[in-house]
């Protein structure tokens, strides 16, 4: 049975994909100038764990930078752990920078 699994639709029918615990899984969804990229795989404490980086698009005019992850804590919550660099960003942005 597979552990994870990605649906996209666009112009046509939903469409599916799966990854193993081994293969992971990797999704993009990108504009023509902004986009994001996720990678799913298992993490070394056996659970999953959702890598979500935000891209430049098709046309790749701006560097990538890594948003956060996406994981489940000890309690069984969701969890989003932004990346320093993505905080830094963001804190920036918010100054007026």
């Amino acid at each position: 049975m597979a552990r994870f699994k990605g649906t996209v639709q666009g112009n046509r029918n939903l469409v599916s994909r799966i990854g193993h615990e081994t293969s992971g899984i990797v999704t993009e969804c990108n504009g023509w100038q902004s986009g994001v990229h996720v990678q799913g795989r298992v993490g070394e404490d056996g659970r999953d764990v959702f890598t979500i980086t935000a891209t430049g698009g098709s046309n790749y005019r701006s560097a990538s930078i890594m948003v956060g992850k996406v994981t489940v804590n000890d309690k069984g919550r969701m969890e989003f752990n932004p990346s320093r660099e993505f905080i830094a960003r963001f804190t920036r942005a918010l100054e007026g920078e």
